[in-house]
């Protein structure tokens, strides 16, 4: 099952940052790894979104440690429904709506229909 982080600023600075890139690497190598997303919050708006099936663990922490945000978002896939490629990583971003979208888990109902098309149940 995939795994997420969702943590504000506050949080960040009183106990994540010293344990980020070691928490990130666990989730990755034994509750994920195929494939990454990392999304940053500040004002309300997106400022920052990349996901991939190379985007490690490792690049997301040293980009959450340089960066202001009040929220950051971060997900890593395992592979339940849909192919290991780059468009099956979450999170889904809509700009224009300033939205983005993660799941944990699988939608067994879409799984034939989203294998099917190549895409996730998401």
């Amino acid at each position: 099952m995939c795994r997420l982080l969702l943590c504000d600023k506050k949080y960040y600075n009183n106990v994540g940052r010293h344990y980020l890139e070691r928490f990130l690497n666990h989730l990755e190598k034994e509750c994920g790894g195929h494939g990454n997303g990392l999304l940053l919050v500040k004002d309300g708006k997106i400022v920052f979104m990349k996901k991939g099936i190379n985007y490690t663990a490792e690049s997301c922490a040293k980009k959450i440690l340089k960066e202001d945000f009040d929220y950051v978002l971060w997900h890593t896939r395992v592979k339940s429904v849909g192919e290991v490629k780059n468009s099956n990583c979450h999170p889904y971003v809509s700009k224009k709506h300033n939205f983005a979208l993660m799941m944990n888990g699988t939608e067994s109902q879409f799984g034939a229909l989203a294998n099917g098309l190549g895409i996730t149940d998401t």
